[in-house]
Order: C-alpha cells, then structure tokens, then sequence
C-alpha cells in the first residue's frame, strides 16, 4: 500500500513539474513573440485599409476606363477616423485615353469632392505614383494632361489641408469597386450617411 502511494505522489509530482516546465515554456515563447515577432515577407503580408488620424477624414478614390471607347469610371469613398462611411460618389467620364489619364480625372473629382469638409484634414489615397511624380514637377506640364495638373494643383494650393498619397489596389477596393460600377453607370451620383447597397460587404470587410 505504500508502494503504490509513494508511486502514485512521485507520478503527480513528475507531473505537476512538467506541466510548470511547460507552462514556463510557452510564457518565454510569449515573451520572446512580444520582444521580437516572426518575420513574415512581404509577400505574404495583405495591405488593408486603416483609418486615418484622429479628427480627420480619408478620401479613396478608384477609377476604371476602356481604352476601346474612352469611356471612364470614378469612385470616391469617404470614412472618418473610426472608419465610419461619410459619403461616396462616382462619376462617368468620356474621352479617356489612358489609365493615367484616368487617375488625374479621379483626383480631381476627389479634390473637388473635398471641398465639403473644409475644417478637417484630409487625407487622399489611391491616386497612383504616377500621379504623385506629375505633380512634383516644377516646370510647366505641356502634355495634353497640362490644363488638368493645373487644376489638381491649383485645388491643393487652395484647400491646404490635404495630403495625396498612394495606396495598394487590396487597400483600395471599396473606391476601386465603385469606379467600376461607374463605367456602366449614366452620369453621376452621390451618397451621403448610408452607402450603396454594393459597397457594404466592402466596407465592413475594411472595419476588421
């Protein structure tokens, strides 16, 4: 009788201490993980939306176009800090001729579309880097695209508080998927406090 107790508490001993050996073990992993996480390569890693700054807005904006007919399609989604849906619009456009094209059109309906919410930063994304080195040049534009740079610019000078930035396609679906709408669409429209029934898996999708 004993034996077997003596068997039976040394059994629980053996136990107890390779569970708090465990136990140990995965509270270093824990705080290894936190002092230094895993390296995952960029590959892997999914841009996603975020929300911009406290107190400010952000502004997507998305364009499509059909090089055959130079029909174009615009999309700009607004969202505030907590990534609340504020309004969106899209805009059909003729006589496009190129994605940059395109991308130009876009930001200026985006900047246009701006002009409602003067006294809070804005932040603009999806614009492209293309977009961004044509509206670095000091010199004058003479391309066929000049007349439209200057307006962009002219709208930035006037509005101020507003930072263009580009963003990755997968961070941009919601304006992008609009833009595309856009090109089977008549004209223009414009949402304000509830978004469009096709933008809704979108948006939520953004929220996590």
């Amino acid at each position: 009788m004993v034996s077997l107790l003596s068997i039976f508490y040394s059994t629980g001993f053996r136990f107890r201490r390779s569970l708090g050996i465990f136990r140990g073990a995965i509270r270093l992993l824990h705080d290894s993980y936190e002092l230094q996480p895993p390296l995952i390569p960029p590959s892997r890693v999914k841009a996603k939306w975020q929300r911009p700054p406290l107190g400010s807005i952000k502004i997507n904006l998305g364009e499509a176009c059909r090089g055959a007919t130079g029909t174009g399609g615009i999309g700009v989604v607004v969202r505030d800090h907590v990534g609340t849906f504020l309004a969106c619009k899209l805009v059909v456009v003729q006589g496009v001729s190129n994605l940059l094209h395109a991308k130009l059109l876009a930001l200026k309906e985006g900047l246009l579309f701006a002009q409602r919410w003067p006294y809070v930063q804005r932040l603009i994304e999806g614009v492209g880097q293309g977009v961004g080195i044509v509206l670095s040049q000091v010199s004058q534009d003479l391309s066929h695209f000049g007349c439209l740079v200057d307006d962009c610019k002219l709208l930035l000078v006037q509005q101020g508080s507003i930072l263009v930035q580009h963003v990755m396609k997968e961070a941009n679906e919601a304006a992008a998927r609009l833009a595309r709408i856009a090109l089977h669409s008549h004209g223009a429209a414009e949402w304000f406090g509830d978004p469009p029934v096709v933008l809704l898996d979108a948006l939520v999708a953004d929220s996590f």
